[in-house]
């Protein structure tokens, strides 16, 4: 028997973002790393220059968040803030584009 559907559901989140940057820097920022990662395979061609891009594995670190979640209500599933506060990480991933 099954009882009546419920509209709580306390296993969903839901994330936002409060940007710290405008629309445009991010656009500028985007760019200048998507040539970087287009221009990798001609630096290696041409000048034998590898690119190199590490990130941290987001399973793995201490993280603190920036403002508190937004609490679980009828019919709204909790929400959390994207931005957060890093106390370390236990280790890298390195990535090389040949």
């Amino acid at each position: 028997m099954t009882g009546p559907p419920t509209r709580v559901k306390p296993h969903r989140t839901q994330g936002w973002l409060n940007p710290n940057c405008t629309a445009e820097e991010f656009a500028v920022g985007s760019q200048q790393i998507c040539k970087a990662y287009l221009a990798a395979s001609q630096r290696w061609a041409g000048e034998g220059l590898k690119t190199v891009s590490t990130d941290e594995k987001t399973g793995r670190q201490a993280l603190a968040r920036n403002t508190p979640d937004l609490p679980l209500k009828t019919g709204r599933v909790c929400r959390q803030e994207y931005e957060y506060t890093r106390h370390g990480t236990a280790r890298a991933a390195p990535l090389v584009f040949d």
